[in-house]
This record gives C-alpha cells, sequence and structure tokens, in this order.
C-alpha cells in the first residue's frame, strides 16, 4: 500500500501528465492552507516537487530551499541539492543552480546525470565552450548510457553546432529531441501513414503536422512552397487554432486531431524536421517574406494602429514554457530605451505580464482587440517597428517581413543560435540583442538605446 507521500505525488504526476496545471496549483494550495503535509524534509520536498510540475518556479524554489534547511545527511542535502539546481535552470537562477550541481560535483560521485546537467547550467551563465566539452566528453562513453541519457547528451550538442557554423549537423542532433518529446505531443503519427523520407514524390499528397508551439508552427509553415515545387499536394494538421493565418499559403486542407483521416494522404512529415529532411543549409532558409495579414484585418485596424513611426510592444510569452522566466524581460526597461521622439507605442501583449502596463499609460494597450491571431497580424501590418522578447510574435512578425528588434536570453532558441546580430532563418529587418551576463538585461537595454537612438523612423 501506498504511503501517503507516495499517494499525493502519484496525484501530483497525474495532474501534471493531463496538463491540469492550474487544478494542480489548487490542489497544492488546499494541502498549504489545511496543514495536511508535515513541515519536514519529505513535506517540504513534496511542495518542492508539485509547483515545480506545475511550473511555479518561484514558488517551488521557496519549498526547495526550506527543505535544505531541513536536511541533516549529506544524502538528503546532495539529492535536494540536485533537484533546487534544475529547478533554479527554470526560473532564470542560473548562478544559483552551477552552484547546487558544482557542490554535488564537489560531495558525491560525478554521474553522467549530473555532467549533463552541470553543462546545462554553464550553457546558461554563458560559459558555453566549458558546457560543449563537457557534452563532447560525455558522448565518448555514450554507449553506456540509457536511451535518455543518450539522447539527452546529442541533442543538447545541437545547439552548439549551429554556433559553431555547422547547421546541418546542428539540426540532426536538434531532431533527436523528438524521441525525448520535447517538441509537444502531436509530433507522431502513429496508424500507420509512411513517414515522407524528403525526396520528390510528384503527384502525392503529403501531410505536415505541426509540433512544438505556435512559434515553430510559423518557423517551419514556409516549407510548403518547397514541396510544392516538387510537385506534391500538401495539407496541414494543426495543433494551435491559428490556421486561418495560413489561408493564403498552398495548402489543399488544413485540419485537427479530430478531423484527419489517414485515407486522404500518402504520407506525413512533422514539420520541425522539415529542413532536415529537405537538406537544407543557412542559405536555403530564407526567400522572402511568406506570412500574410487578411485584408480585412489590415483594414480594422488602419485607423486604430496610427501615427507618423509605431511601435508594438510585447515583453512575455506563454508561461507555460519551461524557460520562460529566462525569455521575459521589462516594459519599463524597454521605454527607459526609446529616444525622446513622438513615436505612437502599442502594446500587443496578452493575457500575460499585463500588469507591467498598470505604470505606462503612454502605451495603447491592444489586449482587448487581439481576439485571434488574424487580429494580431492586422495589426503587426499597421505597425513600423515590433520590440519582443523571444515569441510567437517575434516569429510572426519576422515571417511578414516587418522591422524586428529581438532581445535574446543566453538561453537562446535554435533559431538565434548562430551567434550574429540576424538570422539565416529571416531577412535583414530583424536585429537580434543578445543577453550577456546571467539574470540581467542591463547590457541589452544599452544596446537598444543605443541602436534605437541612430534608428532611422
Amino acid at each position: 500500500m501506498a504511503t501517503d507521500y507516495e499517494a499525493v505525488k502519484q496525484t501530483i504526476d497525474i495532474f501534471s501528465r493531463s496538463d491540469l496545471l492550474d487544478e494542480l496549483v489548487d490542489f497544492l494550495e488546499t494541502f498549504e492552507k489545511n496543514n495536511l503535509v508535515p513541515k519536514d524534509v519529505l513535506g517540504y520536498d513534496l511542495f518542492f516537487y508539485g509547483y515545480s510540475k506545475a511550473k511555479k518556479f518561484i514558488k517551488s524554489i521557496e519549498y526547495g530551499e526550506l527543505a535544505l534547511s531541513k536536511s541533516t545527511s549529506i544524502e538528503e542535502k546532495l539529492a535536494v541539492y540536485i533537484n533546487l539546481g534544475k529547478v533554479y535552470m527554470s526560473a532564470n537562477k542560473p548562478t544559483k543552480s552551477l552552484e547546487c550541481f558544482e557542490y554535488a560535483i564537489n560531495n558525491s560521485e560525478i554521474t553522467p546525470e549530473l555532467q549533463l546537467d552541470y553543462s546545462a547550467a554553464l550553457f546558461a551563465c554563458n560559459k558555453k565552450d566549458k558546457a560543449f566539452v563537457i557534452l563532447n566528453e560525455l558522448e565518448k562513453n555514450i554507449w553506456k548510457y540509457d536511451y535518455t541519457l543518450a539522447n539527452s547528451v546529442l541533442f543538447n550538442k545541437g545547439v552548439h553546432y549551429i554556433e559553431s557554423g555547422d547547421f546541418k549537423t546542428g539540426l540532426e542532433h536538434l531532431a533527436i529531441g523528438r524521441k525525448l518529446n520535447v517538441f509537444g505531443s502531436y509530433s507522431k503519427i502513429n496508424d500507420g501513414l509512411p513517414k515522407w523520407n524528403g525526396k520528390p514524390q510528384p503527384g502525392k499528397h503529403i501531410l505536415f503536422v505541426s509540433e512544438g508551439g505556435i512559434g515553430d508552427e510559423i518557423i517551419n509553415i514556409r516549407f510548403v512552397s518547397k514541396v510544392n515545387a516538387m510537385g506534391m499536394k500538401c495539407s496541414l494538421l494543426t495543433t494551435h487554432g491559428v490556421e486561418s493565418i495560413y489561408d493564403h499559403l498552398p495548402f489543399v486542407n488544413k485540419v485537427n486531431l479530430k478531423t484527419y483521416n489517414k485515407l486522404d494522404y500518402d504520407c506525413w512529415v512533422p514539420m520541425m524536421s522539415l529542413p532536415e529532411i529537405l537538406n537544407l543549409d543557412t542559405g536555403d532558409l530564407w526567400s522572402g517574406p511568406y506570412l500574410k495579414a487578411k485584408p480585412e484585418y489590415i483594414e480594422k485596424y488602419k485607423n486604430v494602429v496610427t501615427g507618423d513611426f509605431k511601435v508594438g510592444l510585447r515583453w512575455a510569452g506563454n508561461p507555460r514554457y519551461d524557460h520562460e522566466l529566462h525569455r521575459s524581460i521589462n516594459l519599463t526597461k524597454i521605454l527607459e530605451s526609446l529616444p525622446n521622439k513622438k513615436w505612437s507605442l502599442y502594446s500587443i501583449q496578452r493575457d500575460v505580464a499585463m500588469d507591467q502596463l498598470k505604470n505606462n499609460n503612454n502605451v495603447m494597450d491592444l489586449s482587448d482587440s487581439l481576439e485571434t491571431f488574424d487580429d494580431l497580424l492586422g495589426v503587426i501590418y499597421n505597425l513600423d517597428l515590433v520590440i519582443t522578447s523571444c515569441t510567437s510574435v517575434a516569429h510572426a512578425a519576422c515571417a511578414m517581413g516587418k522591422k524586428v528588434i529581438i532581445l535574446i536570453p543566453i538561453m537562446e532558441y535554435y533559431t538565434w543560435a548562430e551567434g550574429k546580430p540576424t538570422s539565416s532563418w529571416y531577412g535583414n529587418n530583424l536585429r537580434l540583442i543578445r543577453q550577456i551576463i546571467p539574470e540581467t538585461w542591463n547590457e541589452a537595454y544599452i544596446e537598444l538605446k543605443n541602436i534605437l537612438e541612430n534608428y532611422i523612423d
């Protein structure tokens, strides 16, 4: 029979697997309010674990540090330190994460799992060369590791290869992420429909299967034109409810999991694999804007988004993304970076981090109008410049060919991993500003200020 501790932990896992994160928080808060969990190492560790699964990382850390304070044996301390290190990473506290893993390395057997975590913390602290050395050492003994660990080592090497200029090898390694289920739960078709091998099959009907977030869908939707050029018909299985923004693209059908029928297609392809399957290099990625706003939405916002120079601002993304706290930036700091010009400022933020608008009345809040992604594209079309964190908005604006400035965290996404101020994925209208020092964006805001002071509006 399971102990109370095991039963609660299993319940936490059920909520997490079912993506019932709000309900998980309610569950944990009920236990807190009613003092149903003892205030000892196990009790604090349970809340530590639960809130990390609910992606409430700051709250999780509070309990992790309490668990550490109650730990007495070296075994207890090591277990808490290692778990704290992982949550510190998600909470954008990589220096503390590094301290945790260094403590574990200095006080225990150095396992491959610990080295992998240590490498990730080094990367987040912008010590990327040292992180890559560790990954290369781990790969030498990869044949000894279990399936998950071996694939994690190879996957983590992907961005390093891209940064070093080996784009194709980088994509091959990133594709291993599908084996680790890091691309979302819709990355596979398991009913026997053949997976496309990348070779032209004129007349055949291929199904593009979306995976990852909306941004990932936007990144890879461009490749429909390359597959069409092979004489193949394309349809799209989308999972985010934004399929209407692709109406102008040459898809025969747009379906979802409920309307999908295997008999309608000859083969399928996971969309994030398209650059690798098509054997593309950096020079093959960008051929000009490929995402469009609909005329009725352009007209809808023509008299809403007005001014001589119109700037859209976005500073946070999906709070359920594991590295959201790494990429979130500060609206007030962005505004302080703007030159003293009569620019018209518009917030294209919605749902999250809206409290930052309270003290910034010179920014027009458009959140009530942004009911659909078509609304968002209509607004972006009417803007002259978009300044944003790394979100789907950034990819949408870039795909439309708009002038865009993106502030990129040290834990960069693979599309920005080349280490230059632009990206091969998009045109010259894009400017990337990189975080340099972990846990602070001060240098990035200074660079933004310098760029904008010389910006020709």
